[in-house]
């Protein structure tokens, strides 16, 4: 972090090897340490000095003096951000998925109650052809209940018309 050899820091004070110490709080910290003899330790973005980076910063004091380890954690802590702004990312996109959800809920049940209570006798197919949807006056027209109607084909529902022109034109593409 420093880029000095050991030679060139001996004897030089700590606002000497790192002048932002003081305006960045950190000086004050330290001398704490020094004064109550309890380790300080803290996590942070030193962005002072031309060394943009995070830390792990410990200082313990030492007989009149102190010691202050800097740990390079940068790769980890930019790491554990970006998984922070991926889950930030992802509970946003459960949130608008869920919100869809709801919305696509409301609009099955007022498109279930058109169909149900619509006066003409309504059904529904899906791409493949089975049924999604047979309301109460195809019930009554027919005498099939829905819950027998529902995911089935024509052909299976109407077997004695599996060869009628309604149901070519049903099962074409």
């Amino acid at each position: 972090m420093l880029q000095q050899t050991t030679e060139q820091l001996l004897s030089k004070t700590l606002l000497e090897v790192l002048p932002s110490f003081q305006e960045s709080g950190l000086l004050d910290k330290c001398t704490r340490a020094v004064e109550t003899g309890e380790t300080f330790s803290e996590t942070l973005y030193y962005g002072y000095d031309h060394r943009p980076d995070w830390y792990q910063l410990v200082a313990v004091k030492l007989e009149d003096g102190l010691v202050v380890t800097f740990i390079d954690i940068n790769e980890h802590k930019l790491t554990a951000l970006a998984l922070e702004q991926a889950n930030t990312d992802l509970r946003q996109e459960i949130a608008t998925r869920k919100e869809a959800e709801r919305v696509a809920r409301q609009e099955k049940e007022l498109k279930d109650s058109i169909i149900e209570h619509a006066t003409d006798g309504i059904s529904a197919f899906d791409k493949e052809g089975a049924y999604t949807a047979w309301n109460k006056m195809l019930e009554q027209f027919t005498g099939i209940k829905s819950e027998d109607v529902i995911g089935r084909k024509f052909r299976e529902v109407f077997p004695t018309l599996a060869q009628s022109e309604l149901a070519r034109r049903l099962t074409e593409p």
